[in-house]
C-alpha cells in the first residue's frame, strides 16, 4: 500500500511575471504520495530487478502507475534492466517490456525504451530494436475514462506549447496566452528572470502546472491563469522523504482527473515517482481559496 509522504502547504508573498502583477495567495492542502522510489528491488519476472532513473510517469484511471526505469540517457552505470513497469496501488510491480525482450514473433530484441506516451486512452511505448528499427508496444487495454477526459480537456482549454524558452496556452481560435518564457521574473524567490522550462506542462482548469529553472533554482510551479497568480508546490530547497530535491519531470501524460504524476530527483542521485493530489474527489481543486 502507498502512503502519503508530506503535506504541503503554501505561503503568501507577491511577485512579478513578465511584467504583469501576480499575487501569491496562501494555498490549501496539496497531498502528496510516493509511488515507487529509485534503488529498490523489484519483484518482477522472470527476475527482480532494481529500479534507477525513473522518469516519464503516467497514472491511470485505477491510480496505478506506468513509468520507465533504468534509460539509457543517463549515461551511467544501472542497477536493473532498463523498461516499462507498471505499480498499481497495493505496491504491486509489472514488467511490461524490458531491453532484452524479443518482438516480432521472438525474431528481434529490444535494445532501448525511446519513449512512453499515451495514446487514444492506452499507453504506447516505443522500442528501439537490434536492427536499429522502432517497434510499438501497447501496455494495457484503452482506458474510456481517460480518452473520454482527454478529448474534452483538448475541447475545452485547446492545447499548450512548450519549447524549453517560453509556455502558452493555445486556445482552440489559435491565439496565445503566455504562461511563462525567459522574461519572466519571481522577485524575492529566485534572481533574474527563468533560465529554461522542462518540456512538460500540464493543465488543470485555469492551472498550468510546469517545471522551471533559474540558473541553479529549480522548481515545480502551478500559474493560475485567471486570477494572474503563481505558487511553488516543490523546489530544490525542499526537503521530501528526508531528502533534498534537485529537481523534476513531467511526462506528456501524466494527469487523472485532480491527481498528477510527478518524477521527482534529489541530490546524491536518487529518484521517486510522487502522484499530487489536487482535488477533494468531488470535482473541486484545493489550489487557493477559489473553491
Amino acid at each position: 500500500m502507498r502512503y502519503p509522504t508530506a503535506i504541503l502547504l503554501l505561503a503568501a508573498t507577491s511577485v512579478w511575471a513578465d511584467e504583469r502583477p501576480l499575487t501569491w495567495e496562501p494555498s490549501r492542502a496539496v497531498l502528496v504520495e510516493e509511488v515507487v522510489s529509485s534503488r529498490i528491488l523489484a519483484p518482477t519476472h522472470p527476475h527482480p530487478v532494481f529500479f534507477d532513473f525513473l522518469s516519464d510517469a503516467i497514472l491511470e484511471s485505477d491510480g496505478s502507475v506506468v513509468f520507465v526505469a533504468n534509460g539509457a540517457k543517463q549515461g551511467v552505470s544501472k542497477l536493473g534492466r532498463e523498461g516499462v513497469y507498471g505499480i498499481d496501488r497495493e505496491g504491486r510491480v509489472s514488467a511490461f517490456v524490458q531491453k532484452g525482450d524479443t518482438l516480432r514473433e521472438g525474431q528481434k530484441a529490444v535494445t532501448a525504451i525511446t519513449a512512453l506516451e499515451m495514446r487514444d486512452g492506452a499507453p504506447v511505448a516505443r522500442c528501439l530494436l537490434e536492427d536499429g528499427s522502432e517497434e510499438e508496444v501497447v501496455l494495457g487495454n484503452v482506458s474510456p475514462d481517460r480518452e473520454t477526459q482527454t478529448r474534452a480537456a483538448q475541447a475545452r482549454a485547446g492545447d499548450l506549447t512548450n519549447d524549453g524558452r517560453a509556455i502558452y496556452r493555445v486556445g482552440r481560435d489559435g491565439s496565445r496566452e503566455l504562461v511563462a518564457d525567459l522574461s519572466t521574473r519571481v522577485h524575492g524567490l529566485f534572481e533574474g528572470p527563468f533560465t529554461g522550462f522542462d518540456r512538460g506542462a500540464v493543465e488543470f482548469d485555469e492551472w498550468i502546472i510546469f517545471s522551471g529553472s533559474a540558473g541553479s533554482y529549480q522548481a515545480l510551479f502551478a500559474m493560475d491563469m485567471e486570477a494572474n497568480r503563481l505558487c511553488v508546490l516543490l523546489d530544490n530547497r525542499t526537503v521530501l522523504g528526508n531528502s533534498l530535491v534537485e529537481d523534476f519531470q513531467i511526462s506528456e501524460s501524466p494527469r487523472f482527473g485532480e491527481d498528477l504524476a510527478v518524477t521527482v530527483s534529489f541530490a546524491g542521485g536518487r529518484s521517486g515517482i510522487y502522484v499530487f493530489r489536487f482535488g477533494d474527489n468531488e470535482g473541486n481543486l484545493l489550489f487557493g481559496g477559489r473553491n
